[in-house]
């Protein structure tokens, strides 16, 4: 049970229980639209719904540990949401490249062609949206007293005082050596 629940709270493993949810939502839309539109186009459309159910997940669930404490502003919630949009763009492309090589180069069947191109864009999707778009933000010092050190190569140091107290001198580290 602990490992089922260790499991639970990883982003690699939300990711991949999101992303099979939402390829479910692809295949529907894409199965759905097959029939009246080109392949293509179809993917396409399937994977704008897709991409948007999976952002609403992804926020609110996958990478929610992420954000902090508090609620962000609704810029910040833009800002990701763009973010994410734009990172869907670059595994679209993937996507697409991907689908239209294995349907058209290859002659595989369309659903077939949708889960190489699901896997390849799946792939990009994670690291850009770990990496950027979700990343673990670090939070700036609570402003206070600031104390000044010379760096050895490089601008000025500039650090809250609680950071200097609790740092070690210089002078007593070389004096007990």
């Amino acid at each position: 049970m602990e490992k089922l629940v260790a499991l639970s709270r990883d982003h690699r493993a939300r990711f991949a229980l999101v992303g099979l949810g939402v390829t479910g939502v692809h295949f529907v839309v894409l199965a759905a639209l097959l029939p009246v539109v080109v392949p293509e186009a179809a993917n396409a459309l399937a994977f704008v719904v897709a991409t948007q159910v999976n952002f609403a997940v992804s926020y609110s669930w996958t990478w929610a540990s992420r954000r902090g404490p508090g609620r962000e502003s609704a810029r910040q919630l833009v800002r990701r949401l763009g973010l994410f949009n734009a990172s869907a763009l670059v595994a679209f492309a993937v996507n697409a490249g991907a689908f239209a090589a294995a349907h058209r180069l290859l002659d595989a069947p369309p659903l077939l062609s949708a889960v190489v191109a699901t896997v390849l864009s799946a792939v990009v999707s994670f690291v850009v949206s770990s990496r950027l778009v979700f990343a673990q933000r670090t939070l700036a010092p609570a402003p206070g007293p600031v104390v000044q050190l010379p760096a050895a190569h490089g601008p000025v140091l500039e650090l809250p005082v609680d950071a200097v107290d609790a740092q070690p001198s210089r002078a007593a580290s070389t004096r007990s050596a």
